[in-house]
């Protein structure tokens, strides 16, 4: 037995329990910490409890202890809603910055290699990253460089002589 401030008042020890028919017999003795001599034995304490009454004793324990299990598994979904929820989030929103930045230099690089395709080699190409992208747009800017400094060959159709 404990006083509010959760010091130890009585103890029990040498506990039995024994079946008597239909009712139980719980013994225990009963030590004191009240007074400021060693531990004293102040006698025995002897509960009688039937079967149903234990039975309905162990019901109630069990429906208390489903019901605080179910209220810690409540708040444990909540706490794990509460984290996961939001870090989610955040990376849903990292993963749509991190596509904006690679989607504009690789548009950009289409855009470039299409004008190039089409004979375009006076737009210069900026270079401006310095990752694998840049790395692409400097390799493309060598190339447009290099086309352009290229005479292009004139294909002119020769008549097909007819016999």
């Amino acid at each position: 037995m404990l006083d509010p401030r959760g010091t130890v008042l009585f103890s029990g020890g040498d506990p039995a329990a024994q079946a008597a028919g239909d009712w139980f017999v719980f013994q225990s003795t009963i030590h004191s910490n009240l007074v400021a001599a060693p531990v004293q034995r102040l006698g025995s304490l002897r509960i009688w409890m039937s079967r149903a009454e234990m039975q309905e004793t162990l019901a109630s324990i069990r429906k208390q202890l489903e019901s605080q299990q179910g209220m810690q598994i409540k708040r444990m979904r909540g706490l794990l809603a509460g984290i996961t929820l939001p870090l989610l989030l955040l990376g849903l929103a990292g993963a749509w910055f991190i596509a904006r930045q690679l989607a504009g230099p690789i548009s950009a690089l289409v855009k470039s290699a299409d004008r190039i395709g089409q004979g375009d080699y006076t737009r210069p190409l900026a270079v401006v990253r310095h990752d694998e992208l840049g790395d692409l747009q400097f390799a493309l800017e060598r190339m447009r460089q290099k086309l352009n400094e290229t005479p292009s060959p004139r294909i002119t159709s020769i008549p097909s002589s007819t016999a």
